[in-house]
């Protein structure tokens, strides 16, 4: 079967109406439910006199739905509810309607060209605690927020290697379909070349690059915000110990700035020969 994403993605809109069911076969259901709960003392300053106690607890209710499209093609789609703290009066349906978010809405299609296992659409990225790159949801930060991608994702892994390419834009793009310009998009772009030649030995090097759009000459921007980070990683497993280690640089540059422009001292005219006056 040819995997043509495009086509892919219109199935459902073609086939008949009593085969819709085959597009959720192996449907499976899944999720969350975190309750973070915090206080403290003094949150504004250090005076114990001026009434600043904090003290409530959150909730973030997330679900997962995971099925397949075709025997290659698979779904996922999360739906995520961080809006409720303890002693909050209940909410009506237009309430929580309107407090659901997608954080992630993708397909991902198995051996596309034969050997990429790709991923299109809003997904998570990356580890919790990462210390370079993270889209999911956060823990230990008040609020339970969760971010996320929008982009395609490609996976090649062979026997010890594999390599993964990213090309996305973060959730905070302020582009739309009416917009003549990408000012304030952030686009994302990795090569990850990772390798595990023993079970208990995995490492990694990679590259990453996030660009904001500032190329609007019209208000004095004269470029981009670019920034990469380079790196290298390797983990050690002891039976139940661990050891990591990561290096990374960053570097780049920020031209989003118009350049100041140099000053210049008046120009001064040579004083004439004197002249003395006769008495």
């Amino acid at each position: 079967m040819k995997k043509l994403l495009g086509s892919t993605l219109a199935l459902a809109m073609l086939v008949p109406a009593g085969a819709n069911a085959e597009l959720l076969k192996n449907f499976k259901a899944s999720g969350s439910l975190e309750v973070s709960a915090i206080t403290a003392n003094n949150v504004k300053d250090l005076q114990t006199e001026s009434y600043d106690k904090l003290s409530n607890t959150q909730t973030r209710l997330m679900v997962h739905g995971d099925w397949d499209v075709l025997d290659d093609v698979h779904a996922r789609v999360t739906l995520t509810k961080n809006d409720r703290i303890y002693g909050g009066s209940s909410q009506n349906l237009n309430t929580i309607q309107s407090a659901l978010f997608a954080d992630e809405a993708y397909v991902k299609i198995d051996k596309l060209f034969g050997g990429l296992d790709t991923t299109v659409g809003r997904q998570f990225y990356g580890e919790a605690g990462d210390m370079v790159i993270y889209f999911g949801p956060k823990y230990q930060l008040y609020g339970l927020p969760v971010t996320a991608i929008d982009g395609g994702r490609f996976d090649w892994n062979g026997e010890k290697v594999g390599v993964t390419v990213l090309v996305a834009k973060q959730s905070n793009n302020s582009g739309s379909l009416a917009t003549t310009s990408d000012t304030g998009n952030i686009n994302l772009q990795c090569v990850d070349v990772h390798a595990k030649p023993m079970d208990n030995v995995s490492g990694a090097a990679y590259v990453y690059s996030r660009q904001t759009v500032n190329s609007t000459p019209a208000v004095g921007v004269v470029g981009n915000d670019i920034l990469y980070v380079a790196g290298l990683k390797a983990k050690l497993m002891m039976g139940p110990a661990w050891l990591k280690a990561e290096f990374a640089k960053n570097f780049g540059q920020n031209r989003v700035t118009t350049p100041a422009t140099p000053t210049r001292s008046p120009a001064t005219t040579p004083a004439g020969p004197r002249r003395s006056t006769p008495a």
